[in-house]
């Protein structure tokens, strides 16, 4: 199911990617209300995609996707836009996965369920890290909407 709205033009854009759909979409929902467009997916391909098309200001990635692992994802991710900013979630404490994650280049790791204050937090720094150069909010098409991808 896909879901759009209009939003600020000019809203840093984040991505959540949890193989958990309906968690990546609350997680976006959340991202939305502290001013990001939010583009929420179970799907690392999918993820990329959104990525090779949209300047991110910050992800949020699952440690296991549908179709691969969170740390895969998060290399990815590194590979098309040096720097972004990932924050790391596991239900289980993968500790081999967050090795793999933190040598892939994440800035935080959290346990599942992401705490709000926590979440409000990591953004606020990523926000403030795409304003001093690194994120370019606003790069991307002039209309924004919120997207949630599939399942």
């Amino acid at each position: 199911m896909k879901h759009r709205r209009r939003l600020d033009p000019d809203a840093p854009w984040a991505l959540v990617a949890d193989a958990d759909g309906r968690a990546a979409r609350r997680l976006a929902g959340r991202l939305h209300r502290l001013g990001f467009v939010a583009y929420a997916t179970a799907r690392g391909e999918e993820a990329l995609r959104v990525a090779r098309a949209f300047r991110l200001a910050l992800a949020v990635v699952d440690a296991r996707l549908r179709d691969m692992p969170g740390w895969a994802l998060v290399a990815g991710l590194q590979q098309l836009q040096r720097g972004v900013p990932v924050v790391l979630t596991a239900a289980d404490g993968d500790a081999p996965g967050e090795i793999a994650a933190r040598q892939a280049g994440i800035v935080y790791y959290a346990a599942k369920p992401l705490d709000p204050r926590q979440l409000a937090a990591v953004a606020a720094r990523a926000v403030a890290l795409a304003v001093g150069g690194t994120g370019a909010p606003g790069a991307g098409p002039s209309a924004r909407t919120e997207h949630t991808g599939t399942e």
